[in-house]
């Protein structure tokens, strides 16, 4: 799993190099403008989501799937290393925009635990969303879930409008703080969960 996970970030270091560089001017362009850095841990979050996606579609488009199996190379290990990928990608984004930050706080107000969590949240999100596009990726391909996307990002925002127009409102800082605590441990099951349905449907695709 290691050589392949070398090889996906070889074929994008150039790509990932070009991503620090944008979140990095996101940064500068936000700070100047607002006097804060939280969004940039939003941002790096989307960051590494979308290194899985190019991963995955660097991958297709020169037929690796096809030539990999010929290897002993099992297709547990080959959704595993994408898995693997997604993970590091999202602490990475984490720790670079955490990085961003504490430089930040020497010319802007930003408070370390807000920070923290800001970036902790985001993260757990950006985890969340890999966990349900990669088995869609491994099924259809990068093509047709590109389209499923549009659909996957809107959902949130519509059931929020409509729980706004329900008038139902939104929870206390009690219930906040649960929901912060049990985020990092429902994002690790619920990837887990995704790794284990994406290695089922990988195996249908292929077969």
């Amino acid at each position: 799993m290691r050589a392949l996970l070398y090889k996906d970030l070889q074929n994008l270091r150039r790509y990932i190099f070009q991503l620090l560089a944008i979140c990095l001017a996101f940064g500068l362009i936000f700070g100047i403008s607002n006097g804060n850095l939280y969004f940039v841990y939003g941002y790096a979050a989307i960051l590494s989501l979308m290194i899985v996606l190019n991963s995955m579609a660097y991958d297709e488009q020169c037929g690796w799937y096809r030539s990999a199996l010929t290897m002993p190379i099992s297709r547990r290990t080959l959704v595993g290393s994408k898995y693997l990928l997604g993970f590091l990608s999202i602490v990475g984004g984490m720790v670079y925009s955490l990085l961003l930050g504490g430089i930040g706080s020497f010319f802007f107000p930003v408070s370390l635990s807000v920070s923290l969590v800001t970036a902790g949240s985001c993260s757990c999100v950006a985890l969340l969303l890999i966990a349900v596009l990669l088995p869609l990726l491994f099924r259809y391909g990068t093509e047709k879930t590109r389209l499923l996307m549009i659909l996957i990002f809107l959902l949130p925002v519509l059931l929020v409008l409509l729980l706004s127009q329900l008038g139902i409102p939104m929870p206390d800082a009690s219930t906040l703080v649960g929901m912060l605590i049990a985020l990092p441990f429902v994002s690790a099951g619920v990837y887990l969960l995704s790794f284990l349905l994406s290695v089922k449907l990988f195996r249908l695709r292929l077969s």
